[in-house]
Parts: C-alpha cells; sequence; structure tokens
C-alpha cells in the first residue's frame, strides 16, 4: 500500500471532500460548501465544508479529511490558508468549526491556524492504480498473494452490479448485524442509500458466488479520480476460499481499467 499523501489531489480528493459526497448529503437535505484556497494568487488548494445544524447548538462547520492540497505547498502557507479559510464561512450562524486533518502535517498546520487538537489524525490505507496492474500484483506481500492464489483455484464466480438504494439490500441487513457483533461506528444506511441515489453508477457491489450460493459482498465508492472500499460481508465458507481477497482484486482490476488513481479503506 502506498501511503503518500500526494496521492490526494483537488483532481482525485479523498471521499468526503468529492463532489460525489456533497451530492449524497443533499438527498438528505444537508448543505456543503467547496471553497478554492489561495495565497498571493497561487492556487494552494480545495476544501469541501458540510454545514449540520443542531437545535440546541446551531450550526456547525465540519471540515472532513481536507484541504485537499495542489502540489505540496510550504507548512506557513498552509497556515495562512487555514486562518483565511475560517473568514470565507457564513458569518452568521456557525457555532463551531470542526476539521478532521488528513495528515500529520496538516494536524500541526491546523494548530497553528488556530484549532484545539481533539483527536490524531486519521490514517487510511492507499493503493496506487497509476501503475501497470502487473506491477501491482507483483508488489502484493507474499501471503496476500497465496491468498489471492488460493481464490483462483477456487473458481469463484465474481459479479459487479450498481448498488440499488434500497433499504432492505441483504449487505446492508448482514453489516447491520457485523456492526452490532463487533460494536463498532461507520456511516448511517441512511447516507449509503443517498450515495447510491445520488451517484448511481459510482456505487457498485461485487459479490462472490460458488455454484450459486453468495459467499461474500463489498461494496465500493467511486468519487472523481478515486474509490474507497466502503462496507462488506463474508461468510464462514467465503473466509475459508478468501473470497474478500478474490472480490477485492476484482476491484483493483476493475477500477484500474476505469483509469482510478487509487483505491483506499
Amino acid at each position: 500500500m502506498d501511503l503518500s499523501p500526494q496521492l490526494f489531489t483537488p483532481d482525485a480528493p479523498p471521499l468526503q471532500a468529492s463532489p460525489a459526497y456533497a451530492a449524497a448529503l443533499g438527498v438528505l437535505g444537508r448543505d456543503a460548501l467547496t471553497l478554492s484556497l489561495r495565497a498571493n494568487e497561487q492556487r494552494l488548494g480545495r476544501a469541501q465544508i458540510v454545514l449540520r445544524n443542531f437545535p440546541a447548538l446551531g450550526t456547525v462547520a465540519w471540515l472532513p479529511m481536507g484541504p485537499t492540497w495542489s502540489g505540496a505547498p510550504p507548512h506557513f502557507l498552509k497556515v495562512m490558508a487555514l486562518r483565511h479559510l475560517a473568514k470565507r464561512l457564513p458569518t452568521t450562524g456557525i457555532r463551531l468549526w470542526i476539521s478532521t486533518a488528513s495528515t500529520a502535517e496538516d494536524d500541526s498546520a491546523f494548530a497553528e491556524a488556530g484549532h484545539f487538537v481533539l483527536s490524531a489524525a486519521q490514517s487510511r490505507a492507499r493503493l496506487d492504480l497509476l501503475r501497470p496492474i502487473e506491477r501491482i500484483r507483483a508488489d502484493l506481500s507474499g501471503k496476500w498473494r497465496n491468498s489471492l492464489s488460493r481464490a483462483d483455484r477456487s473458481h469463484l464466480q465474481i459479479q459487479n452490479d450498481p448498488f440499488p438504494p434500497g433499504s432492505d439490500h441483504w449487505l446492508l441487513r448482514e453489516e447491520a448485524l457485523l456492526r452490532a457483533e463487533r460494536r463498532y461506528r461507520a456511516w448511517p444506511h441512511a447516507m449509503t442509500l443517498a450515495y447510491a441515489q445520488a451517484n448511481p453508477q459510482a456505487c457498485r457491489l461485487f459479490t462472490a458466488q460458488d455454484a450459486g450460493r453468495r459467499l461474500a459482498g463489498m461494496l465500493f465508492l467511486e468519487h472523481e479520480g478515486g474509490v474507497s472500499y466502503h462496507i462488506g460481508w463474508n461468510s464462514p465458507a467465503g473466509r475459508v476460499v478468501c473470497a474478500h481477497q478474490a472480490l477485492l482484486w476484482a476491484a483493483i482490476t476493475y477500477y484500474s481499467n476505469r483509469d482510478a488513481h487509487w483505491i483506499d479503506s
């Protein structure tokens, strides 16, 4: 996995900074502002800010996984841009501004711009898809290649279809059970369905079957240059034949052929 932050650019932003994410928010009746960041007429990047109203608190401005920088501007310009960004928000109603930095360096820039640090910057695994697919497979770890070879020998049937925005979909039911069992938090299913409604061809479900029996499923969200693994489910039989590895490799191959810059999880 390539963890370079330079894989994120204004032309290939992280999921939460993408127009597709803003469109999904619009389905739910929420607003997102997209602002260009500049200093001395130089374009530094882009910031997408989500606005949400809370009855007891007022309007909260949230900058998730951003800003998305053009190139690698020096630290002092990042600090300057973040200070100016706050002044460009609507002047009435906003009571709190929350930001989620995408790198430790941005964490430092936010702190110098006057933000209080509530938690460390998030990290995500990202795979560069701009390399030849043969090179990507050759660079996999030995354990991963062995699992993929096992899946290949199982001759699984892999399907790839647009995800239908229906609340009773089997993957959502299975993921809800998994979420309750493991006690983790993730997107509300309403947001997943809104994403599928707003971006019908960009929300794709990969499923693995054996003789008509469903073994595993993985849902991917495509967004302006990149792809994100969203949710998945694997059966006991699917784990035996490494169905998730087969699905992830099918997604890597599919999106590589569609000129996606990267895939993350």
